[in-house]
């Protein structure tokens, strides 16, 4: 017989024979040279042969892997991370040769958040293996096609505040002394470390008439902070120099004297 079923992924390409075949039209076809279904039709068949079938590959397996992007600030998931990433993957899939094939859905997409680095992974997208067309896609040419995925890493962002605050027990800080701590420090990342701008000069001293004296900044309570997971406040401390009291004296004549003008 010449049975020419195949398994899904493959199919049938020619017939070759173990001897030198003729066709009607007086055509040799020498011992293992392709021979199509038309031809087996017109052989003349004068002694024993054997046949064979041969089949090409017709499906290959469209895979996915995930991979760190090249900008990405860090550069290795923690464990937890990649497990929870991986658990994405497309399903493997099959593309039939010649044919564009295009990525998988991942499974219950979503960022996943990291501990480790204090941030979030998020999935860029596949690559593109095919500059012929629009669309994220692989041209499938005769071997399975691999698409490769992208996550970056995302740190969260913190803050560091300041605030002005009295070392004086009993004497309360003035509104507009407060009002003077340093501006909040944005954007920083576990790791980065910012250090307090201790006022100096004219900045160091504060005048309060309401209260008759004078403040002096002491000191912050963090020199510098490090950032980890959280956001940061650091205080400073003023203290307070009342006015000198200012001691006068007079002398007056005594009631009881005879005298009463000097």
């Amino acid at each position: 017989g010449t049975e020419t079923k195949a398994n899904d992924e493959y199919k049938f390409s020619h017939w070759t024979a173990d001897k030198e075949i003729t066709l009607n039209d007086g055509t040799k076809i020498p011992a293992g040279g392709k021979i199509t279904e038309e031809q087996l039709k017109q052989a003349v068949i004068t002694e024993p042969l054997t046949f064979k079938a041969n089949f090409v590959q017709y499906e290959f397996k469209v895979k996915h892997e995930f991979k760190v992007a090249e900008d990405s600030p860090v550069k290795e998931m923690p464990a937890d991370v990649k497990k929870a990433v991986d658990a994405q993957l497309p399903d493997e899939k099959k593309a039939a040769n010649g044919t564009n094939a295009t990525p998988g859905e991942l499974k219950d997409p979503k960022d996943v958040e990291d501990k480790t680095n204090d941030g979030k992974w998020t999935f860029e997208g596949f690559k593109d293996q095919n500059p012929d067309t629009k669309d994220v896609d692989a041209k499938v040419n005769g071997k399975d096609v691999t698409f490769e995925g992208n996550w970056k890493f995302t740190p969260n962002k913190h803050e560091v505040t300041y605030e002005y605050v009295s070392g004086t027990k009993g004497v309360e800080l003035p509104a507009e002394l407060k009002a003077k701590a340093p501006a909040k420090v944005t954007g920083k990342v576990k790791g980065d470390t910012v250090t307090s701008p201790v006022p100096t000069g004219d900045d160091a001293t504060f005048r309060d008439d309401k209260n008759k004296g004078t403040w002096k900044f002491k000191s912050f309570d963090k020199s510098d902070v490090t950032i980890t997971d959280k956001d940061e406040n650091v205080k400073g401390t003023w203290e307070f120099t009342p006015d000198p009291v200012k001691v006068k004296h007079e002398f007056k004549v005594a009631e009881d004297s005879p005298v009463k003008e000097m």
